[in-house]
């Protein structure tokens, strides 16, 4: 383990959590409740995206400056890939298809209010999100 897989595995799990609180509905007064999804969304597709970078990493290959999820997922080993959508308890086909349908959720939610209507796979990207932090949690051991 290098330093740097640990930095960014640690990093992927602390937007998870920031993840989870924003999507965390709070009563705000008179019945009212209020969740953040948008910054809920933004958190979750960066958490995914940096735990894919800190298993690229952890197969000593070096991560590319990208924010595409289907490119970084595609530059995992193919172990790991199969392992990850086993896990996601997808077909592989179904898999892939789904990914590319959020490839770009990062980007795409960061400016959500330029595209008007828009829909996503929220499981997808909560399954995945699980799947890749207990993964990397696995690999990498995030106590240093």
């Amino acid at each position: 383990m290098t330093n740097k897989e640990w930095l960014i595995s640690t990093q992927g799990a602390l937007f998870l959590k920031a993840s989870k609180r924003c999507f965390e509905q709070r009563g705000i007064g008179s019945g009212k409740l209020e969740m953040f999804v948008q910054p809920g969304v933004v958190c979750l597709a960066f958490s995914i995206e940096l735990n894919l970078k800190a298993l690229i990493t952890s197969e000593e290959n070096e991560p590319r400056n990208i924010h595409n999820l289907s490119k970084l997922f595609k530059s995992l080993n193919g172990k790991t890939q199969d392992e990850i959508i086993r896990q996601c308890e997808l077909s592989k086909e179904d898999f892939l298809t789904s990914l590319g349908n959020i490839e770009v959720v990062f980007e795409d939610w960061r400016y959500v209010y330029e595209q008007g209507a828009v829909s996503l796979n929220m499981d997808l990207l909560h399954k995945l999100s699980e799947v890749l932090d207990n993964l990397t949690s696995d690999r990498i051991s995030r106590n240093g």
